[in-house]
């Protein structure tokens, strides 16, 4: 059997089981949620959406710079399929009340489970030796359709302002000006490699499902979504400049400019920031610790509670000295928001929440001990 030709057979039995989840899912929500038929509607043109592109590239299912036809598409290709499921299966609740109860933490919690896919897949097929040209344009697409999705689902459930949908259209937005210059005639400039393009992005993609708490009020989930959206939005922009020429990436006065950015952005920025998180956080750890003594749910355990606390203190010196780069202000997070719960946003808190951010996003520069041992511009 011919390569194309299995590959053709496999997409039919994807498309059937892809069929059964989504019509035996509705089967079931339509005796417990009276939005289950718009729901099922929307799934359906999602997931139309992606199996077009997974057939469309069928003759792609071959590695980078080679042209034979891999005879299946890999186990790292089936996880992302998997995401893609899930993906198509969140979009079909725009437009659809956000669930009350224990159910509101599901779409959060199945988008969280995307992100680890994300990573998943890509690890397994490169461990495998099944990277493929397919796999790539698969994982673009879920990665841009998934963003703009639960973007604009966000934004409907009200924890997120209107303007953020633009954040979902940025790729978009870059792909369609490209091919009007394409269409032009203009020409077209490559951009250079980036880690911190992935690392901005994934993060944004981890934001977006932790923005479906519904503990989290929806000028918390903005003021977040600001710190995790500005790099993203300005990496796009400077790829953009890039793209059309305005910017010489190969020149040297760029390659100054980047460096210098690198060191106040990456370097020096983050001491001052360490130190704004590390008085804050005395704030923080104040309320915190208050309702740790008084929670119900370990009332009584002192050694538990003893625990919490040391940790978050040991966490924040941690942080101060920039042990371990990103992972402290990590740490930190979690009772940042367990404050926000309890006293809604505040100065204090907020610059804490926008600091531990920004550094997870950036690490911690300069005068940190036993920091992130990789360092690449941006």
């Amino acid at each position: 059997m011919k390569p194309l030709t299995n590959l053709r057979r496999q997409w039919l039995v994807v498309t059937l089981i892809w069929g059964v989840l989504l019509f035996g899912s509705y089967a079931i929500l339509q005796f417990y949620w009276p939005y289950a038929t718009r729901w099922l509607l929307i799934s359906t043109g999602a997931s139309v959406y992606i199996l077009h592109v997974l057939w469309r590239n069928l003759p792609n299912n071959h590695r980078q710079g080679e042209t034979t036809l891999l005879p299946t598409f890999g186990l790292g290709n089936n996880l992302t399929l998997i995401r893609g499921i899930i993906i198509s299966f969140l979009t079909g609740c725009i437009l659809s009340p956000w669930p009350t109860g224990g159910y509101a933490w599901v779409p959060g919690l199945l988008y969280l489970a995307t992100t680890v896919l994300d990573y998943g897949d890509g690890y397994i097929a490169r461990a495998r030796n099944e990277v493929t040209v397919l796999g790539h344009k698969l994982d673009l697409t879920l990665d841009s359709f998934g963003t703009l999705a639960l973007t604009t689902l966000v934004v409907w459930y009200g924890q997120l302002p209107i303007f953020f949908l633009g954040m979902g259209f940025l790729y978009y937005l870059f792909v369609a000006g490209i091919k009007w210059r394409e269409w032009r005639g203009l020409p077209v400039y490559p951009i250079h490699p980036s880690r911190h393009r992935r690392i901005f992005g994934g993060f944004y993609m981890v934001f977006l499902g932790c923005a479906f708490a519904p503990v989290l009020a929806p000028e918390v989930t903005t003021l977040a979504g600001f710190v995790f959206g500005i790099p993203v939005a300005v990496g796009f922009l400077r790829d953009w400049l890039v793209t059309i020429g305005t910017i010489d990436s190969a020149s040297p006065t760029y390659q100054r400019m980047r460096h210098g950015s690198y060191i106040l952005v990456a370097q020096w920025l983050p001491v001052f920031m360490r130190i704004l998180l590390f008085l804050t956080m005395m704030m923080v750890y104040a309320n915190v610790a208050i309702y740790i003594d008084t929670n119900p749910y370990t009332n009584g355990m002192i050694w538990l509670n003893g625990f919490m606390k040391g940790t978050i203190i040991i966490t924040t010196i941690a942080m101060s000295f920039g042990f371990l780069g990103r992972v402290p202000p990590t740490g930190l997070i979690l009772p940042i928001v367990v404050e926000l719960y309890h006293h809604e946003l505040q100065v204090y808190n907020g610059l804490a929440l926008a600091c531990a951010i920004s550094l997870m996003l950036v690490s911690t520069g300069y005068y940190s001990f036993l920091p992130d041992l990789r360092r690449d511009k941006f």
